[in-house]
């Protein structure tokens, strides 16, 4: 729980709407907790139900996101398996492009660069060369 100087210097208090910040007077904090992960953090300014005795009402909220934390873990960790399998895919599509036979060295390179360009979903790259002595040349290999 944070109320008084402590809620007043909080990180989170400054993210509210201005028009909010005089309205919040204290701000409750539980962990959304996977076995012993904390996956989120539940913030309110108030307690369910209204009333009803602390203890009773810091069990309720503990219930709920026990019941919640599992879901939210399941869904975090398929978003991640997901970014690493396109995070793969992107990079065997670029291997692809070095394994075909190109005319020669450069067009091979000029592919590679737009494919990864693409993958990137940058506007423009470029492609310089350091030079044996550390620098780096002035020229571009391939734009």
């Amino acid at each position: 729980m944070l109320e008084g100087p402590p809620l007043e210097n909080c990180r989170l208090l400054a993210r509210l709407a201005p028009k909010d910040h005089g309205q919040v007077r204290c701000l409750y904090l539980v962990a959304v907790v996977d076995v012993d992960d904390v996956v989120g953090i539940l913030i309110t300014t108030s307690r369910y139900p209204f009333g009803a005795p602390r203890e009773q009402q810091i069990e309720l909220a503990k219930r709920l996101t026990s019941r919640i934390a599992g879901n939210f873990k399941r869904t975090q960790d398929l978003k991640r398996q997901e970014h690493e399998l396109q995070t793969t895919q992107d990079i065997l599509e670029l291997r692809a492009v070095t394994d075909r036979q190109f005319d020669n060295p450069l067009t091979m390179v000029q592919e590679f660069l737009d494919r990864l360009l693409e993958k990137s979903g940058g506007d423009r790259a470029t492609l310089y060369l350091s030079k044996r002595n550390g620098g780096i040349s002035g020229n571009a290999l391939v734009s």
